[in-house]
């Protein structure tokens, strides 16, 4: 069987002047991940820090000795990597807090109070505001990417509290019934490649109170108990550790009665 890695050469200069080359390998099963591996083992006294140029985004942040980096799940091109090793506990020049990767989003739709289903986006937001109407039932699910895994969800519906979990384009929620979603719960497959490396982070778009705060991994997002609707919905899948743009600790998920 072929090896999935494809070989390239990187020289560099050690402490006192020496230069060393290392041979990197990238494995083409994961593209764009842009991971790297060395054939000898560096960790005891240098770091990998690979930087990924991607389509759309230019460069994203800096990742570490075998973080992702790159995009998954939106068919998005790695023009350009930047690889340096450096002493341990020392950063790039031109090292910010920045996003090394991004997976993206599940892939949803929604039934909108008079729209019905909205048809499949990988948009990160999904819904309406400012127009007053109810989400009454989402599908999820995750693309095609690197990793193995998909998504569970479900959600608290008017007049019937929390529905079962629902997985990878199930239903949760309701049609027809005009019954408004009030909160949701959303989470990656237990076990899976893609839960052991990333998260999923979501928010609610909430009647009266307006975009709610972040929760991730399963925990409510929503009201309960105060006949509030959910007017949207925005989530993303980050890799652990990572939080969204804007993320406020401070402010609260979840709303109860």
């Amino acid at each position: 069987m072929a090896s999935p890695w494809s070989p390239c050469m990187i020289l560099y200069h050690m402490p006192r002047n020496a230069t060393r080359i290392i041979f990197l390998q990238f494995d083409k099963r994961k593209a764009p991940w842009g991971q790297v591996r060395g054939h000898e083992n560096v960790c005891g006294s240098a770091t990998q820090l690979p930087k990924s140029g991607s389509q759309t985004y230019g460069w994203l942040g800096w990742a570490c000795d075998g973080q992702a980096s790159g995009t998954a799940g939106q068919s998005r091109r790695a023009e350009a990597l930047e690889v340096q090793i450096l002493p341990k506990g020392q950063q790039p020049a031109d090292y910010v807090e920045r996003q090394a990767s991004y997976v993206g989003a599940a892939v949803a739709n929604v039934q909108l109070q008079k729209v019905g289903w909205t048809g499949n986006t990988n948009a990160l937001e999904f819904g309406t505001t400012g127009q007053s109407r109810r989400l009454e039932a989402v599908r999820l699910y995750v693309p095609n990417q690197p990793l193995a895994g998909g998504v569970i969800y479900q959600a608290h519906v008017q007049r019937g509290g929390w529905m079962s979990e629902q997985a990878d384009g199930g239903q949760a929620g309701t049609v027809g019934q005009s019954r408004r979603l009030e909160a949701v719960r959303i989470s990656l497959e237990p076990g899976s490649e893609l839960a052991g490396s990333f998260s999923v982070w979501y928010r609610v778009h909430s009647q009266t109170y307006g975009w709610l705060g972040w929760a991730h991994d399963g925990a409510d997002a929503g009201t309960i108990g105060l006949a509030k609707r959910v007017e949207a919905i925005e989530e993303q899948i980050l890799p652990q550790g990572q939080v969204p743009n804007g993320y406020d600790a401070s402010k609260a998920a979840a709303i109860r009665g």
